[in-house]
């Protein structure tokens, strides 16, 4: 069985024995390309097109594997170009970032049936879970998260650092705050502080709406609009019988 260390070195391979088997055809491949007709002044589509909308958690699915896409496009309907290697993010017909493509495997497969949510809410329960995940860095909002998951991982002990990343995530989709939590998380560890799960739950949950004051309203005496009225002299009328 061929094993190559990467795609790189597996593409050269290809590459090199199509330029084999050209070689051996040569000849053949003259006399044909005499009778071929000019190519197409445009590329040909080499992928294909997908729309899907971003979710709440900045992620987006496609074939059954979850992407995370920066937390800004929340709620917005995307155009994927799909290509063997990467998918191409398009809006308004603005090219926006390109990701790597990752192919399903029966672990990521599952995300097509449970929500991201529904996840998280089971992560809660058994947060040290999160350090076996198959497709956890998919569930990971962004590289930010990805980057602190590592950093937690390797300062604190495992159990410890995935109660930490499991009770954030779920503040952050609960507040829609996972780019923020992750900047002011990241800025702390380099200022070599760790912040725990409750003073990131103090800073992050939503602040309770303020208690509506009624103001006492003393109603007034409806005579006090009389002097808006002007004075109408008193006119006598006298009755004859």
């Amino acid at each position: 069985m061929l094993t190559l260390p990467s795609l790189d070195d597996y593409q050269a391979f290809l590459d090199e024995v199509a330029a084999a088997i050209n070689r051996r055809n040569a000849a053949r491949i003259t006399v044909e390309r005499g009778a071929l007709q000019p190519l197409p002044s445009r590329p040909g589509t080499d992928y294909s097109e997908v729309t899907v909308r971003v979710t709440t958690s900045s992620t987006i699915q496609v074939r059954k594997v979850l992407y995370s896409v920066p937390s800004r496009l929340i709620g917005e309907r995307l155009r994927v170009h799909l290509y063997d290697d990467r998918l191409v993010l398009h809006h308004a017909q603005q090219e926006l970032l390109t990701l790597r493509r990752l192919h399903a495997t029966p672990e990521s497969g599952r995300l097509r049936v449970i929500d991201y949510r529904h996840v998280i809410g089971w992560l809660v329960r058994k947060p040290r879970a999160l350090a076996g995940l198959t497709f956890r860095d998919e569930l990971l909002p962004s590289a930010d998260w990805r980057e602190l998951y590592a950093r937690l991982t390797a300062a604190l002990p495992v159990a410890e650092a995935c109660k930490r990343i499991v009770g954030a995530l779920a503040l952050a989709a609960e507040q829609d705050q996972a780019e923020a939590i992750a900047s002011y998380w990241l800025g702390a560890l380099a200022r070599g502080k760790s912040p725990t799960l409750a003073e990131l739950q103090a800073r992050f949950a939503a602040t309770p709406s303020a208690t509506l004051v009624f103001p006492q309203v003393t109603q007034h005496d409806i005579a006090s609009y009389n002097h808006l009225v002007p004075s109408v002299p008193t006119t006598e009328v006298c009755c004859h019988a």
